[in-house]
């Protein structure tokens, strides 16, 4: 008789630490997921229920003008000044909190998979342009399992050092003036874009303009 013997110790350890990992990973995912809904919701709440007493202070500053009007009183121009600074600065309040609860809706497969109007988008596109005339580019190349959109502009581009900082939350590379958004627009955009499991990049080659591309899958089958 001939026989052979296989220790095979090794391999049945190996094979547990395998299925330690795996069940580590799944709960880690798990946890993170859990995590970001509850990031998402305490976003929604917060920002939707906030955005009530700041309507409200908006109002008080309006009914201060209009009573002292009907009772024939004229402010002084210090008082207008600050009834006209606060009113500012809750409208500001209130498009970060508008910013913040469009953050915490994207990535969300309802809002991820709709038909959009692009003619509606570009009315509202241009607003950082150092020249009275600009030009938008917009471009899509299709292969086998995804697009890849790009958008191209001829304003006063973005320096190296700050390409990455741009897609951070409330960010923003010069002072806000009057009109401004909250600095959540390319960090709802990343969010989007990686939650279909697409990528977005900065690319310029020209001393002035910039452009974004981004690919976007075919299949969103990944979206939770």
């Amino acid at each position: 008789m001939f026989g052979t013997h296989l220790d095979i110790t090794r391999q049945k350890s190996n094979e547990e630490d395998v299925r330690q990992m795996l069940r580590r990973s799944e709960s880690v995912s798990k946890s993170l997921a859990r995590s970001n809904r509850d990031l998402e919701q305490f976003a929604y709440v917060a920002s939707h229920d906030l955005r009530t007493p700041l309507r409200a202070l908006m109002h008080l500053t309006s009914w201060v003008r209009e009573d002292a009007a009907s009772a024939n009183i004229e402010l002084p121009v210090i008082i207008n000044g600050h009834l006209a600074s606060m009113q500012t600065q809750v409208q500001r309040m209130d498009a970060l909190l508008s910013g913040l609860l469009e953050y915490s809706r994207a990535g969300n497969r309802t809002h991820m998979q709709r038909s959009v109007d692009l003619h509606s988008i570009l009315d509202d596109a241009a607003k950082h342009h150092d020249r009275d005339h600009g030009t938008i580019t917009i471009g899509c190349e299709e292969s086998v399992d995804e697009f890849v959109f790009s958008v191209k502009d001829d304003g006063p581009g973005i320096e190296d050092k700050y390409r990455e900082r741009v897609f951070e939350i409330f960010q923003k590379l010069r002072r806000p003036q009057k009109g401004d958004g909250a600095g959540l627009g390319l960090t709802i955009v990343q969010k989007l874009v990686q939650t279909a499991g697409g990528e977005i990049e900065i690319q310029s080659d020209d001393p002035r303009g910039i452009e974004f591309r981004f690919r976007w899958p075919k299949k969103l089958d990944q979206l939770q």
